[in-house]
C-alpha cells in the first residue's frame, strides 16, 4: 500500500517532498526525481487534476488527511497545474485553443487562483506550501514539424504573451495580501526556449519533453 512504502522511505530518506498538480505536476515531479534536490520525491500528480477537481481519481479529497496525519514526514508540498485552465476566451470557454490566435481576447479566472491560494493557505499551517506558477506553453502545431522548424522552433508569441500576462496577475495578487505559502514564477524555472542545444523542449503545445524535464529540474 502507498502509506506503507511512503513511511518505509520517509524513514530511510527523510521527510518528503510532493508534487501535487495535474500533467504539467507530472513533469515536475519527474524534473525533480531526476536531480539531487530532495532524497525523496512523492508525486500526487494526475491528469486534469487541480485544486479545484473533487474528482475521486484525484488526490485533494484524501491529501488533507493524509497530511495531517505524516505532518512530520513531510519537509514541502510543491502544487503545479496548467495555467490555460485559468483562463478562458471571450465566450467564456476555457482552455480554448483560440486564446492562442490574435483574434481573441482572454480573460483571467480569479476565482481559481483565490481557491489555489486558499487552499495552499490552509496547508501552509501543517507544511512548506510552494506554488510553481503556470509555465508559458509553446501553443505551436507539433503535427508541422517541418514548418515549426522553419521557424527557429519559436514558441507562439501570443502565448508568450498571455502566460506573462498571467504571471503577472497571480504574483501582483499574491503579493497584495499576507499569505504563508510562496510563489515561484515558472518564468524563472522552465528552459529559455523551444529548442536549447540539440533538445526540443516541448513534445506538445504544452507538456515538457524528457530533455525538457531534465532542463527544468536543473
Amino acid at each position: 500500500a502507498f502509506q506503507v512504502r511512503f513511511t518505509r522511505c520517509a524513514r530511510k530518506y527523510g521527510p518528503a517532498t510532493i508534487a501535487l498538480g495535474d500533467s504539467h505536476g507530472m513533469n515536475i515531479y519527474n524534473a525533480l526525481a531526476r536531480t539531487s534536490y530532495a532524497p525523496f520525491v512523492v508525486g500526487l500528480v494526475s491528469p486534469g487534476c487541480r485544486p479545484w477537481s473533487a474528482a475521486p481519481e484525484c488526490p485533494y479529497l484524501e491529501f488533507d488527511k493524509f497530511l495531517a496525519d505524516n505532518r512530520g514526514s513531510i519537509a514541502r508540498v510543491i502544487l503545479h497545474v496548467s495555467g490555460s485552465h485559468l483562463l478562458m476566451d471571450s465566450k467564456g470557454r476555457i482552455d480554448h485553443p483560440g486564446m492562442y490566435e490574435y483574434r481573441w481576447k482572454y480573460q483571467i479566472i480569479s476565482d481559481k487562483i483565490a481557491f489555489i491560494e486558499d487552499y495552499l493557505a490552509k496547508m501552509s499551517t501543517m507544511t512548506e506550501a510552494i506554488w510553481l506558477g503556470p509555465r508559458t506553453e509553446a501553443r505551436v502545431d507539433f503535427r508541422d514539424i517541418k514548418r515549426l522548424a522553419s521557424t527557429g522552433f519559436q514558441m507562439n508569441p501570443v502565448a508568450v504573451e498571455v502566460f506573462g500576462g498571467l504571471d503577472a496577475f497571480i504574483q501582483k495578487d499574491v503579493s497584495s495580501q499576507p499569505r504563508k505559502f510562496a510563489f515561484v514564477s515558472s518564468r524563472g524555472v522552465q528552459p529559455g526556449s523551444m529548442l536549447v542545444g540539440d533538445c526540443l523542449t516541448y513534445r506538445d503545445p504544452d507538456h515538457y519533453s524528457v530533455c525538457g524535464e531534465k532542463l527544468a529540474g536543473e
